[in-house]
């Protein structure tokens, strides 16, 4: 019978201050709010660092957890449990449960066949669809931006009126700067107009992406260390966080998708990310399939169906 003590082990990966996350290091012992996703209930959960007293912003590490109130979760945690850990409202990191140690809250864990039952249930894989209305929409965006930059190119303000626009250098750099972006941006959505394969594969093996510029298209489960979302200016992206992101990064002949994707590394952790902007299905149903794929599929990723 569980007495005292951890509750459960974790990795833990706290996101950057750039991402939302502490401004300062943690120490063991640190207690934030711990939030699971089919809970409405919060507690919070010391963390034990294991092998380190100190963790900065962006780090990963492992951790027991031991819960004020454990008892508002029994039966409902496994191995493989994802949660949030947060400040207040502010969410600053993400974990995944390694091992139950209170076995008070361990919930029922599928078997093999319950896990080929729901392998069934998925069809083995989803398709979704790029959306050509949601591309056509993004073509007139990129008309318009091009548009407005031409506008910007050959209005002349009154002496005085405006010390913005009256700056050549920022005028001139502004427009020209944006007229490229607008093109760029109106030949690749013309171009997806045309492309008929499907935006997202979801699969037994990984993910295939097809459904903006920076995508890498196969990413198998073997390399997905956790799905997480981050909102940006109030747009929600589905982030695929990856045991290996520099291989990533790296395997890009093309050197300003390469930068696009260690940017986003830098500043949400992880170089790959899934938005609804092209795709025929709406951003929480993408979001859920991910998830629901995630959970069954790393679990079979060795087994034969």
């Amino acid at each position: 019978m569980y007495t005292t003590g951890a509750d459960f082990t974790a990795t833990l990966i706290y996101y950057t201050t750039e991402q939302g996350g502490r401004k300062t290091f943690a120490q063991t012992g640190y207690r934030p709010q711990l939030k699971f996703s089919f809970a409405t209930n919060q507690t919070s959960g010391m963390q034990h660092f294991i092998g380190k007293e100190i963790v900065s912003p962006g780090d990963t590490v492992d951790a027991e957890i031991t819960m004020l109130s454990p008892h508002l979760f029994y039966n409902c945690l496994t191995v493989g449990t994802q949660f949030e850990f947060r400040e207040g409202d502010k969410i600053i990191g993400t974990g995944i449960i390694t091992a139950i140690l209170n076995t008070n809250i361990l919930g029922a864990e599928p078997t093999a066949a319950e896990y080929l039952i729901k392998l069934k249930e998925l069809n083995k894989q989803t398709s979704i669809r790029l959306s050509k209305l949601k591309i056509l929409q993004l073509v007139g965006i990129c008309l318009l931006f091009i548009g407005m930059s031409a506008w910007l190119l050959w209005y002349t303000p009154k002496p005085g009126s405006n010390p913005l626009f009256n700056n050549a250098i920022v005028k001139y750099g502004a427009s020209i700067a944006g007229i490229l972006l607008g093109v760029v941006g109106f030949c690749y959505y013309t171009y997806k107009l045309t492309d008929n394969k499907p935006g997202l594969i979801v699969g037994r093996t990984g993910i295939t992406d097809n459904s903006s510029g920076t995508a890498v298209g196969f990413i198998p489960w073997a390399d997905v260390k956790q799905i997480y979302e981050k909102e940006v200016y109030r747009k929600k992206f589905i982030m695929i966080a990856l045991h290996n992101p520099q291989e990533y990064i790296d395997r890009q002949t093309n050197m300003a998708k390469r930068k696009i994707m260690q940017l986003n590394f830098s500043h949400y952790g992880s170089p790959i990310f899934i938005q609804s902007n092209t795709l025929n299905m709406e951003y929480e149903e993408i979001n859920d399939v991910l998830h629901e794929y995630f959970a069954v599929y790393k679990t079979l990723a060795e087994q034969p169906l």
